[in-house]
């Protein structure tokens, strides 16, 4: 579930696809805060809960970036033994 009732303005395409991306790849997340040049996100999956900070509204390679995001995740992960 992706929640952004918190969210005050438009998503940028790469905030988009961000939220899409974590919706696809089964992560939960709740938008947390959303400013010009962040966005604040609590992510869940598998009973290991992350808050990340996302880059808002900035071009950049936001795919390679959630692939790196997906990486640190799994290291979390194993890090709390799950």
């Amino acid at each position: 579930m992706i929640n952004t009732e918190k969210k005050k303005w438009e998503f940028s395409k790469e905030d988009k696809y961000i939220f899409e991306w974590l919706d696809k790849n089964g992560f939960d997340a709740v938008l947390e805060k959303q400013y010009i040049s962040k966005l604040y996100v609590t992510v869940m999956k598998n009973g290991v809960t992350d808050h990340a900070r996302f880059e808002s509204g900035m071009r950049y390679d936001v795919k390679s970036y959630m692939e790196q995001y997906r990486k640190s995740f799994e290291l979390l992960c194993k890090l709390q033994g799950k």
